[in-house]
């Protein structure tokens, strides 16, 4: 558990959430629907939910680690009155899978030839259902938890150091060195010349442009998918900063849930160098897509530079808040 002698979340804690999980996927899972060419199929219980899941946090970075096995109980019906029940076993739930891979292993009590049809909507239609479900697991888990084991570095309180004494001479010769300094002309570092190329991208998510704009910039969302404290604003000329200073930069402009702007470096690149980043929203009747422009990327970095946008922003926006399969 966190606690106020964990100065700046450094230190490694954690905490059991099997107990929750078990509750959570029990209620969570139970009464799922789904239909097709008049089959009508639902999950009718939760029988087991096993293994490991435990929320930890180390240096400021919330880390989710589970692997857990889950059992259901399911039924259905067809419009002539064919009805069936059956069982689903999912062998692996854990933080280091896609969505994709999930399994599902289904099964049907007394199978006759009349049934096989509705066994096949639980297949392709409620294992959907489930998956999406599945999706929310880890933003749930980090918001109902994330305050048992990591601390609003706003509420950290480090002691201010005594005023220290100067004598007379001392006082002199600082008030010298500062007299010195303001007359100094200001030394203006210039960013290097770096040849650059663009990077152009668009991604999809199954969520609404405003909701992606909001996980984009507000610093709440933004702390939880990023596993770690986050600087950032929607106000025009306003600083960033993300994973622990290694992508920083400034907003250049907010227009809500239609486009953002910002200057945008890495840490690994050259100092002072900034890349502009424009993201455009273009919103569906289901989804958006994000369709980013990025100017003035180091030649070599585009690569690392693209997928490190898929690994630190897409990916763990989309399992965090269910917006869509990884990329």
């Amino acid at each position: 558990m966190a606690n106020w002698k964990n100065v700046n979340n450094w230190h490694w804690t954690e905490k059991n959430c099997a107990p929750w999980a078990k509750e959570y996927f029990t209620r969570e899972l139970k009464g799922l629907e789904a239909e097709s060419d008049g089959i009508t199929v639902k999950t009718t219980e939760v029988t087991k939910v096993s293994g490991d899941v435990d929320l930890n946090q180390r240096k400021g970075k919330i880390i989710t680690l589970y692997d857990l096995s889950i059992s259901l109980n399911w039924s259905g019906a067809s419009e002539n009155g064919t009805e069936a029940t059956g069982k689903i076993n999912i062998p692996e739930v854990a933080h280091d899978s896609e969505l994709s891979d999930y399994v599902f292993n289904i099964s049907i009590d007394d199978e006759t030839k009349e049934k096989w049809a509705i066994k096949e909507v639980v297949r392709t239609q409620l294992t959907k259902v489930i998956r999406d479900k599945l999706s929310h697991f880890t933003k749930d888990l980090i918001e109902a938890h994330g305050k048992d084991v990591y601390i609003d570095p706003s509420q950290l309180r480090t002691p201010s150091p005594a005023p220290v004494s100067l004598s007379i001479s001392e006082q002199a010769i600082k008030a010298s060195k500062e007299s010195s300094a303001a007359n100094k002309e200001p030394v203006v570092k210039k960013a290097p010349k770096v040849n650059t190329t663009t990077l152009k991208e668009t991604i999809e998510f199954v969520a609404s442009a405003h909701e992606v704009y909001e996980t984009l910039l507000e610093e709440q969302r933004v702390s939880i998918w990023t596993r770690g404290p986050a600087k950032i604003s929607k106000e025009k000329n306003s600083q960033f900063e993300l994973f622990g200073g290694n992508i920083s930069g400034k907003i250049l402009e907010a227009e809500e849930d239609k486009k953002i702007v910002m200057q945008w470096r890495s840490k690994t690149w050259p100092e002072s160098h900034y890349s502009t980043v424009t993201l455009k929203f273009d919103e569906g009747t289901d989804n958006v897509k994000i369709h980013l422009i990025q100017e003035g990327v180091p030649l070599g970095e585009e690569d690392i530079t693209s997928g490190n946008w898929k690994q630190y922003y897409w990916n763990p926006i989309k399992t965090t808040f269910g917006f869509g399969a990884f990329i």
